[in-house]
């Protein structure tokens, strides 16, 4: 299955690592929140350390495998899938924040997937420019 030019094997292999780090954070996330007792600022530091690492994807995934900025966003929407699994233990399918929690949460890591490859493409630019300049 062929998903903006990429098999979808394509991007599960080339990002395995990320994803798995994604999804045992969130896995620790919803062991300590189903726990009683919560260390503070955990869940934020968590959820910071996954949005670290989508952005990182993202720069990889243009720095190593010439991703456009569709496959890029692509590959933040398989970060959102490996996160949002746990919203559905906290929160019912009924309820109307639940869907809003899903629209914000997709964006968030597309966005941060796009970022890092925007900033990946800036600085080949500026690297190509660099050495343009040296010759």
């Amino acid at each position: 299955m062929n998903i903006f030019s990429k098999k979808l094997k394509e991007y599960f292999t080339a990002f395995r690592v990320f994803l798995a780090v994604v999804f045992i954070l969130t896995l620790i996330n919803v062991i300590l929140r189903l726990s009683f007792d919560l260390p503070p600022g955990i869940s934020s530091f968590l959820i910071l350390v996954a949005a670290i690492m989508t952005s990182w994807a993202g720069w990889k995934s243009v720095r190593e495998y010439g991703y456009d900025f569709r496959q890029t966003a692509f590959v933040g929407f398989l970060f959102f899938l490996a996160t949002n699994w746990s919203l559905l233990i906290f929160h019912p399918v009924s309820d109307v924040l639940f869907y809003i929690l899903i629209l914000v949460n997709s964006f968030l890591f597309v966005m941060f997937a796009s970022l890092g490859g925007l900033l990946a493409k800036q600085f080949k630019r500026y690297q190509e420019s660099k050495n343009s300049d040296l010759d």
